[in-house]
């Protein structure tokens, strides 16, 4: 993925991203880093394999995936390949620099989770923007990224 701190320097580039959801808020990861969506109720991750909880990470309440439209993701990142647990996965779409903006100030856990890096305005809908690179072994502290022994 293009680092997050040199995508200012890219005007006129357009930035292809995955929206998924984890409960009411809309995600978005470059697709560059997405190797697969395996959607249904109980999709299948490899045993073995790092699992990375996004719900743990920004400390939100678990949700029990009894839906059809309940996905993992599998990505890469300087994790390696890991699996991305999301209610649903939404579409993908092409943002332009001027649709990609810094998190306001009042998102104070952005030092806590330096993942979380900017957010994107679209017509009716804001999508907070995932840089999985910046996801490391010390966001495990709680037990966010685990080793899946499926």
């Amino acid at each position: 993925m293009t680092p997050a701190t040199h995508i200012r320097n890219m005007h006129g580039k357009t930035f292809d991203f995955l929206l998924f959801r984890l409960g009411s808020f809309l995600l978005g990861v470059a697709t560059e880093q997405v190797i697969r969506i395996r959607r249904g109720v109980m999709a299948q991750i490899n045993p073995g394999s790092q699992q990375v909880d996004l719900r743990d990470i920004f400390q939100m309440p678990p949700h029990n995936q009894t839906n059809n439209s309940a996905a993992v993701l599998e990505v890469k990142s300087q994790l390696g390949r890991a699996y991305i647990p999301v209610d649903t996965a939404e579409d993908t779409i092409a943002l332009n620099l001027d649709q990609i903006k810094k998190l306001p100030p009042l998102i104070n856990f952005h030092k806590s989770h330096p993942a979380l890096w900017g957010l994107a305005l679209l017509e009716n809908r804001i999508v907070f923007l995932v840089d999985l690179d910046r996801l490391s072994t010390n966001d495990s502290r709680n037990g966010e990224i685990k080793s899946n022994m499926v």
